[in-house]
């Protein structure tokens, strides 16, 4: 009894060890650059820490107002949404009328993503 619970903690732990490298190897650091609002529409600019071209990402922006209640933010374009190469110079562009948002408060802006292909060698 007492060697099956070894094994069994053993198990445990060798389980919980690969799943960690499982939850690293699929989010990967987004390093926001610069905000500004040009036209009525906030420009995101962002890079991708130590990517890779050839790796591809899902990406999506988060934005709550200062109070921490969530903006229902949706009309983006540029560098979001899946399949994205890596690399540096990224842009996210919000057209904040569309989505019939007034910007009159602190807010704040939150670039995610996820790897969805590691790329060779990887």
């Amino acid at each position: 009894m007492k060697y099956q619970n070894h094994l069994s903690l053993f198990i445990l732990t060798i389980c919980l060890f690969f799943s960690g490298f499982e939850l690293q190897a699929q989010s990967v650091k987004v390093e926001t650059s610069n905000l500004e609002i040009v036209n009525n529409k906030l420009i995101i600019d962002y890079n991708f820490i130590k990517s890779k071209s050839t790796q591809r990402f899902n990406v999506w922006v988060e934005i709550t107002k200062s109070t921490g209640e969530k903006i229902n933010a949706q009309s983006f374009s540029g560098d979001i949404g899946d399949d994205l190469k890596g690399g540096e110079n990224k842009q996210i562009i919000w057209d904040y009328n569309k989505d019939g948002i007034i910007l009159n408060d602190d807010i704040n802006v939150e670039v995610f993503a996820n790897i969805t292909v590691l790329g060779p060698g990887m």
